[in-house]
């Protein structure tokens, strides 16, 4: 379904740049003496894509988005920008209508912008 729907928003015009889904790497939770993550993420388990990375970047220190926010991961996120996922656009209606959340909209310190998941981290 989500191949589906990201295939119908390229055909419609819609900038799909790049897409990295499942991966092996732990990328969440603590990190340990060599400085590596110890939990694996979504993308571990196949739940989880990250969509035109160079355009939506990780962000931490970001409960609004704004200059304190410190980029992480990925490009600078710039509204408007075509490629860039915003609320309201057509590729994260078009997800989230599938049920997936936007890291965009995460709660608390870390905007994602070009993750998508069904628990969005």
């Amino acid at each position: 379904m989500v191949q589906r729907t990201l295939e119908t928003l390229v055909r419609r015009g819609e900038p799909l740049i790049t897409v990295q889904g499942y991966r092996v790497v732990r990328s969440r939770g603590p990190i340990d003496g060599q400085g590596n993550r110890t939990v694996f993420s979504n993308h571990s388990f196949g739940t989880a894509l990250d969509i035109n990375r160079d355009l939506n970047g990780l962000y931490d220190r970001c409960v609004q988005f704004g200059p304190e926010c410190r980029l992480l991961l990925g490009g600078h996120w710039r509204p408007g920008v075509p490629g860039t996922l915003e609320e309201g656009g057509a590729m994260v209606r078009a997800l989230t209508a599938l049920g997936l959340r936007w890291g965009g909209a995460m709660q608390g310190r870390q905007k994602d912008f070009m993750h998508f998941s069904y628990t969005g981290y």
